[in-house]
């Protein structure tokens, strides 16, 4: 009987199962857009019985098309997006909707904090350089505005424990989620300090306990195994947040060891066996698998989302017409055009969650330098795909670790003109793993660990971990992106003031 691996990949923009054999071939992938609402500006929520009804209906599509047994899937893993706040009262039902980790509300909860002086407090126990929806921050807000609901609820946690709950009866989270929540990064758990100084120890009954990424929590009902047509007792692990899931889907988990994920927003990771804080004060270090650490330098202002704004405004009619062809004939105007896009430099923070590395700006919004008569849609198109690579050299450059190979995924890896520009920016080969499921994958293998299918997570990558194609840096272009790479880092660097005077004229929700 063949050995199958379920992962669930909740994803801010859209949910994934995937069913894979050991040798990490997905067998079946069914998706959907993620349930949302924007009730107010700013303000980013879910449905929690939807995105839980949704999952469902996607995990019974996948045993259907794979033809696959109940009894054949031997270990489920979960991932999301990190972050976020999600209630449940004492029987388990949400208390309200869940607020997702790109919300803003409690933006002006965070400027109160950085002007008290916390800020190099919190990232000294914590690793982490505050994001409003982050989910102590989160907490504050909801003391300030909404206390009774708060009052009702038992336990909080993030979307992906949330399911685990749905699938388990189990209530917990595991140590990259505690780790953004946030909490101790040395200890790997919850911390009572950072709930202090965050004005929430008030709260500190609703943290649930925390588990290693691998562990069974728990067994699958029978009334949930029912509903999703598996297998009574199937085992579900802890789990990992979709930022540590992805790395571990494309095999990064040794010290030294790079990705950079070009998702929502550009997750640059570096895994290191032991806490590293430098450079002090931005990204995020979290708790990831074998007991190491992940120093993630996310330009959270944006990935993939830039390329989507591209097409969205200066490739609109072609993509109406031509569904995905319009990203073909990006690359080919991308690759017509000489690197430095003939004098044009664009910064790509256009989400409005704001950057934390390598700066910390939460102002910082997207922007073009360098316009000229001359500038037509290819050099803007490829100024955007440089200003993605160069965010990328950007982030790595100010962690001081030499990358000797970095691995890229995402859905934008799939453009060989963009990997081919990574690679000549970073100046270091590039290897995409194959396959685009790669968060849904790492929870997979973590799943598959913890349920015995492997014998340890190094096994299991060598086993599911394929790299599909390598890119070369030329040498000639690494050295014109060296020349280039100071005027876009000073660009932002002098842009800073007048995004914060931005800020002023156009607070949160008024964008």
């Amino acid at each position: 009987m063949e050995t199958l691996l379920l992962g669930i990949d909740k994803g801010t923009t859209m949910t994934k199962a995937v069913l894979f054999d050991r040798r990490g071939v997905p067998l079946a992938v069914a998706s959907a857009a993620s349930p949302g609402a924007w009730p107010r500006p700013g303000w980013h929520e879910e449905d929690p019985e939807q995105a839980w009804a949704q999952v469902g209906t996607l995990v019974r599509q996948v045993m259907i098309s794979a033809g696959a047994r109940p009894d054949q899937v031997t270990a489920i893993g979960v991932t999301a997006h990190m972050s976020g706040l999600v209630l449940l009262d004492g029987a388990g039902r949400p208390v309200r909707p869940n607020i997702l980790w790109d919300d803003s509300r409690a933006a002006s909860i965070l400027a109160g904090w950085e002007a008290q002086g916390l800020a190099p407090e919190l990232f000294e126990i914590s690793g982490q350089a505050f994001l409003a929806g982050l989910t102590l921050p989160l907490l504050a807000w909801m003391q300030r505005h909404e206390p009774d609901a708060l009052a009702r609820a038992r336990w909080l946690m993030t979307t992906k424990d949330y399911f685990v709950y749905r699938l388990t009866g189990e209530v917990g989270t595991d140590e990259s989620d505690a780790g953004w929540m946030p909490g101790d990064v040395r200890a790997r758990t919850h911390s009572g300090a950072v709930q202090e100084l965050c004005g929430v120890a008030a709260w500190s009954r609703l943290f649930p306990a925390v588990r290693r990424p691998g562990d069974v929590v728990g067994w699958l009902t029978t009334e949930t195994a029912a509903d999703l047509g598996l297998a009574a007792g199937t085992p579900v692990v802890a789990g990992l947040g979709d930022a540590n899931a992805a790395t571990v889907g494309a095999g990064v988990i040794a010290p030294g060891q790079a990705v950079s994920i070009i998702g929502t927003s550009l997750l640059n990771n570096i895994v290191l066996d032991a806490p590293q804080l430098a450079p002090h004060g931005i990204g995020f270090l979290l708790p990831t698998v074998c007991d190491r650490w992940l120093r993630m330098l996310p330009n959270t202002g944006g990935g993939a989302v830039n390329i989507k704004w591209l097409v969205d405004t200066l490739y609109a009619a072609e993509h109406a017409a031509g569904g995905g062809s319009v990203y073909r004939l990006i690359d080919s105007e991308v690759g017509g055009v000489a690197p430095g896009a003939g004098g044009v430099i664009y910064h790509p923070y256009v989400s409005g969650a704001g950057v934390v590395a390598p700066f910390y700006h939460l102002g910082a919004r997207g922007q073009f330098f360098g316009l000229s008569t001359a500038s037509r849609r290819p050099e803007l198109a490829r100024a955007v795909y440089e200003g993605i690579a160069l965010s990328i050299k950007d982030c790595y450059s100010a962690a001081g670790v030499p990358v000797g190979e970095l691995r890229l995924s995402g859905g934008a890896a799939r453009s060989g003109v963009l990997c081919q520009i990574v690679a000549d920016a970073v100046g270091a080969p590039v290897h995409v793993p194959a396959g685009e499921e790669t968060a849904a994958l790492g929870v997979a293998l973590v799943a598959g660990v913890g349920a015995g299918v492997y014998g340890s997570l190094g096994e299991a990558i060598t086993q599911a971990v394929r790299l599909e194609r390598s890119y070369a840096p030329d040498p000639a272009r690494t050295d014109r992106y060296a020349e280039i790479l100071p005027l876009f880092v000073g660009l932002r660097e002098a842009t800073a003031e007048m995004w914060s005077l931005r800020q002023r004229l156009f607070p949160a929700g008024t964008e």
